[in-house]
Parts: structure tokens; C-alpha cells; sequence
């Protein structure tokens, strides 16, 4: 058999009527195969085939009903219509919370309306599409050693603004009263806990950073300058008696009631985006309940004993 003889049989690559090495029948020897890898007419099997995928990376794709989630190669959460809806119903639910708490029901229904309420939100939210996970609601365990840290830094503040006398007046507050041991205690885990920590905390560090895109991943301004601004319009109410307080009263004493409500709810609103943080490095909301607990219920019980 000789190699270059045109019309013998031979196995020379570039014999366009050469018997392919690959046939897989093996009776086909005498058989005309066209297809050849120096055809440029010819598809071969080893041609790459270009098929468009989603990356590993990539969490969802909210057009998508099998993936959904965030939009397609971002972090941002898709504004939809079920999503801003459940945003509508919880601002107004917030609002007619704080009417009712401050305005219209009885002392004793004050932490039955901010629990009731903090129940209504979370409801809006998952139903919504927001995860236990989005909400800051589905670990206990760091978020609470975070906020017992937190409450210990804020006790060691505390015990030196009791020990320096200047320092007391921050205290002396009209609207404490004179509580006894009975009405301390449900001051501190009655009202304050769950009228005060409980839905502020699921609302403001919980529901609306999740509605409005917030992640424990990454620290994300947009969600969380939002949900601080909603913070400082929901002490629009209880900002009217910021005058009352001594220290307040000897800085701002000549300055107009509207003048000090303002600067109440912006001072509201950057605690808004203290208390995030907390949530934030805790990854659960447990982290600033408990820092805006040991909060608002020290100086509390600071402004009884520095009476």
C-alpha cells in the first residue's frame, strides 16, 4: 500500500474521502465520510457551543419565577409592585400606631399596640418575599453577645454621668415623674420594651431596611439613610415634649417648639443609623433591641435616682 497513491486506501488526515478514525462502525472501512476539521463548510462535533448561563455568582433573577431574587448581576432588591405595597402598608401602619399610642388609647394599651403592630409589620414583610434572614430575625445567638456588649459600654457611660454632678442634668426630665419601684418596673419592661424597643427595632432595623434592600453582607447608605429618615419622622409626636427635659431647656430654652421637634427627629434619625450598626455588626435585630433597651430603660431609672 502506498501512501501517496491516489485511489488506494489510505488514512492521510487531509483525504477529503478518507475513511474517518472515528467511525464508530466498524464495517463502514470502505465508507465516504465528508466532514473533515480542515472543511470550512463542515461542523464538527468538537466546535464550541456558546449557551448563555447565569453566573454561580448571580443570587436571582426577579423575571424569572424559577430564581427569583435579586436583580441579575447586582445587589440591589427589584422594586416590585407586591414590595412597594407592603412599603405603603407598613409607613401607614406606623402611623396610625404612633396616633394611637400617643394619642388616643389608655397608658395600660401602649405595649399591646407597638407588639400588635410590630406583628402586623412582620407579616407585610414576609409577605412581601423578605427571609427571617432579611429581617434580622433568624439567629439569636451573635446578636446577643453583641448587645450585651453594647449595653456594657452604654452602662459604663451611665456610671460616669452619674458620678459627675455636671453631668445630671442631662437627666432631670419633667416627664419622669416620681415612680415608684412597681411603676419603674413596668415603665422599663412594659411601656419601653415592648412600646418602644420592641416596634421601633422590628420596624426600623427589621422591616423597612429589608423592604427597602438592606443585607447584613455589606453595609448598604441608601436603605439604611431611608429607614433612619422614617425613624426621625416617627418621633414627630413624642418630640413636642423634648422641651421638658432640664438639659434641653437650659440650651434651647428661648427656641421654638417646631424648631426643637426638628432637631429631635434628626437627632432620632442619626441614633437611627447608630442603632443599625449595631444590628449590622450583630446580624439580628436582638443586637440594637438590646442596646436601645439598656438605652432608654438606664436613662430611665438615671433620670428617677437623679431626682
Amino acid at each position: 500500500m502506498v501512501a501517496n497513491e491516489s485511489f488506494g486506501t489510505t488514512n492521510v488526515a487531509n483525504d477529503s474521502f478518507a475513511t474517518s478514525p472515528t467511525d464508530p462502525d466498524p464495517r463502514g472501512r470502505g465508507r465516504l465520510v465528508v466532514g473533515v476539521a480542515n472543511d470550512p463548510f463542515a461542523t464538527t462535533p468538537t466546535q464550541p457551543q456558546h449557551t448563555a448561563q447565569r453566573p454561580t455568582s448571580d443570587p436571582g433573577d426577579p423575571s424569572d419565577p424559577a430564581n427569583p431574587g435579586r436583580t441579575p448581576l447586582t445587589d440591589t432588591v427589584p422594586f416590585t409592585p407586591r414590595r412597594v405595597s407592603a412599603l405603603v402598608a407598613a409607613v401607614l401602619t406606623l402611623a396610625a400606631a404612633t396616633t394611637l399610642a400617643n394619642r388616643v388609647l389608655p397608658g395600660w394599651a401602649y405595649p399591646l399596640c407597638g407588639l400588635a403592630a410590630a406583628l402586623v409589620l412582620v407579616g407585610l414583610a414576609r409577605a412581601a418575599g423578605c427571609t427571617s434572614r432579611d429581617l434580622g430575625l433568624s439567629t439569636l445567638r451573635r446578636p446577643a453577645l453583641v448587645g450585651l456588649a453594647g449595653a456594657a459600654l452604654i452602662a459604663v457611660v451611665f456610671g460616669v454621668a452619674l458620678a459627675v454632678p455636671a453631668l445630671r442634668t442631662v437627666y432631670q426630665d419633667g416627664r419622669v415623674g416620681d415612680p415608684d419601684l412597681g411603676q419603674l418596673l413596668w415603665l422599663t419592661c412594659g411601656r419601653i420594651l415592648f412600646g418602644t424597643v420592641l416596634i421601633e427595632e422590628v420596624a426600623f432595623r427589621g422591616v423597612l431596611p429589608g423592604l427597602f434592600g438592606a443585607t447584613d453582607d455589606r453595609w448598604r447608605w441608601p436603605p439604611i439613610l431611608c429607614s433612619a429618615a422614617l425613624f426621625g419622622l416617627w418621633h414627630a409626636l413624642p418630640a413636642l415634649a423634648i422641651g421638658r427635659n432640664a438639659a434641653v431647656h437650659a440650651v434651647f430654652g428661648a427656641t421654638p417648639v417646631v424648631v426643637l421637634q426638628v432637631l429631635a427627629m434628626a437627632a432620632a434619625g442619626v441614633a437611627g443609623v447608630f442603632l443599625h450598626w449595631w444590628r449590622h455588626v450583630g446580624r439580628g435585630v436582638l443586637a440594637s433591641v438590646i442596646v436601645h433597651f439598656t438605652t432608654n430603660a438606664g436613662g430611665l431609672t438615671l433620670a428617677v435616682l437623679a431626682k
